[in-house]
């Protein structure tokens, strides 16, 4: 779609040199159906979506690329395989009633940055992304909740969209917006 290609076509120089485009990794096979690699599998027609933090650090994704079995995972659902996070997240879905396949998942942050995953990330470079790319593929999407994990995606959706009042939640576009934890400290 136009949006990805633009997103690729992206030269990042707003975000000086400290992040790369996910398809640089694992030959071009890393990147799911929406912007983000963990969109793979997503249902686009889903009335929630999840908005994670970021992907990976550009370290986390040379260890995936150089082992067969997580290369072979992370291209199939664009995650790591044996994250504690994502079997967090799995299991917030599940008391919801719900797998990744009922939901959209992309990420504040759609661009990989330097070191490991848990590598700290600008706010500013954040909403970059938000405002360049993430919330126009939310409206594309058109999901009824946007559950954000985390308040990195939080914030810069609510800043995005110059949202007043809740620190939880708030509405744009006729769209709920809600704050949640980020799955890693669930752990």
């Amino acid at each position: 779609n136009s949006l990805k290609a633009r997103m690729r076509a992206d030269d990042l120089s707003a975000l000086r040199d400290e992040y790369a485009h996910v398809h640089k990794f694992l030959d071009g096979e890393l990147g799911g159906i929406g912007l983000s690699p963990i969109s793979t599998g997503s249902n686009v027609d889903a009335k929630v979506a999840i908005v994670m933090q970021d992907f990976a650090g550009a370290e986390t994704l040379e260890v995936v690329q150089s082992d067969p079995e997580l290369r072979e995972y992370a291209i199939a659902t664009g995650r790591k395989k044996g994250l504690q996070s994502n079997k967090n997240l799995d299991t917030i879905l599940e008391s919801m009633g719900m797998t990744t396949a009922d939901v959209y998942m992309t990420n504040a942050m759609l661009f990989v940055k330097q070191g490991t995953m848990s590598a700290p990330i600008k706010a500013v470079d954040v909403a970059y992304s938000v405002d360049n790319y993430v919330a126009e593929e939310l409206e594309i999407v058109d999901p009824e909740v946007v559950l954000c994990l985390g308040g990195a995606a939080f914030d810069s959706l609510r800043k995005h969209y110059g949202a007043k009042g809740g620190v939880d939640s708030f509405e744009a576009n006729g769209r709920r917006y809600i704050k949640l934890p980020h799955p890693s400290p669930l752990s």
